[in-house]
Parts: C-alpha cells; sequence; structure tokens
C-alpha cells in the first residue's frame, strides 16, 4: 500500500514525520493543511511513494480550505 510521509521540522529545532496510508484523505488534507498553516512549523516535505513535494504554501492552503470545507 502507498504511503505518504511527511517530514516536518519544527522552529524550535524539532522534528517530526506523520506516516498515512493512502486512502486516508480528510487525514491527509487536515496534516497538510496543518503543516501550511501552524506557526510553530518552520518547513515541510512530503513524501509519496519515490515522489517528493513542497509545494508553494498559498497554492495548498487553498486545495486544503477547499477540501476541508473551511474557505
Amino acid at each position: 500500500m502507498l504511503k505518504h510521509l511527511f517530514l516536518i521540522n519544527f522552529k524550535d529545532g524539532t522534528s517530526n514525520v506523520i506516516v498515512l496510508n493512502q486512502g486516508d484523505t480528510e487525514l491527509y488534507f487536515q496534516t497538510l493543511f496543518n503543516c501550511v498553516s501552524d506557526s510553530k512549523i518552520e518547513s515541510y516535505k512530503q513524501f509519496t511513494g519515490s515522489d517528493v513535494t513542497n509545494e508553494e504554501n498559498e497554492h495548498v492552503l487553498k486545495c486544503c480550505k477547499r477540501f476541508l470545507g473551511l474557505d
């Protein structure tokens, strides 16, 4: 099963990895939304299979808000 991994770097110098299974769509978008909007997070990278994604934050935030019904 394909997995989504999020490597999250916090401003305090710590980091965290979140692993989601493909198909956990709502949790995926909620995690992505938190990565972009949480002021404690300095940066993040998303790994899906062999692809690495770190898109422009405004585009990601807009997509997440639309999916989560927050816009």
